[in-house]
């Protein structure tokens, strides 16, 4: 029941705001990242509009090719790059140290094709896109106008509007309460699905519980949450606890 296409870009932008203010806090490189977030700001709204090009030679050819790119690439690099390196790589792109970071994108492009699978767009289409709102997205770029037509979801209108499917039934998109024990789990760097949505969930399913890694993006797992996992599936009404400070059970 969460519109993901219209939140994806702010729900960026908040995992930023979460990283640059650790970053002011906590670098003791002052001169390379200070004020990190306006200069980030700053330059990701100079380059709307601009293309940039570069030389490129896809393995096992002889012919260089010159590929264009925009904003939108650069902003691509930065939503798959992890949380503790997107600081240096924002100083970088900014300096217009474009190229590395451009050429491995491209060698995955070319070497593992891109794009979404069928289920992908069918279930999309459906769901999501059947029942978004353009306005609502240009409300989202007027307020952030670095990220204006960027979309990080890889399915989309446009590709919508080629792949046909019929939309799911819109009482399937309204939320529904229920007293089912749930464990309810997200990074406070996500930047995709905020923390946001764990808690609107656990407001129309009160008994469930909820885990905050704090120094975790989008997808946690591993050890720990298996404990957590594990715990939970045993006492499912049983109160969880952690005992690390990174992770906060509320």
């Amino acid at each position: 029941f969460v519109p993901i296409d219209e939140d994806e870009p702010a729900n960026f932008k908040e995992s930023l705001n979460a990283l640059f203010r650790r970053v002011e806090k906590d670098s003791t490189d002052q001169k390379a990242y200070g004020n990190l977030k306006g200069k980030f700001e700053r330059y990701f709204s100079s380059i709307g509009g601009k293309t940039f090009s570069v030389p490129y030679l896809e393995k096992g050819t002889t012919d260089t090719l010159r590929i264009q790119y925009t904003r939108n690439e650069l902003l691509d690099i930065l939503v798959n790059t992890s949380m503790d390196r997107i600081p240096y790589v924002i100083t970088e792109l900014i300096k217009g140290h474009h190229y590395d970071y451009i050429k491995r994108k491209l060698d995955g492009i070319f070497t593992q094709g891109n794009g979404p699978s069928g289920m992908r767009l069918s279930v999309y289409c459906a769901d999501q896109t059947a029942y978004h709102s353009e306005k609502v997205s240009q409300q989202l770029y007027d307020a952030y106008p670095y990220l204006k037509g960027y979309h990080i979801n890889d399915v989309y209108k446009e590709l919508c509007d080629c792949w046909k499917v019929p939309p799911i039934k819109p009482e399937t998109k309204q939320p529904f309460y229920s007293s089912k024990p749930a464990l309810l789990a997200d990074g406070e760097l996500d930047n995709a699905c905020r923390p946001l949505y764990i808690d609107m969930i656990h407001h129309y399913m009160p008994n469930s519980q909820r885990l905050l890694f704090l120094n975790r993006g989008h997808g946690v797992n591993g050890d720990d949450f298996n404990q957590f996992i594990q715990s939970f599936l045993d006492k499912p009404y049983q109160r969880i606890v952690s005992h690390k400070q990174e992770i906060v059970a509320y």
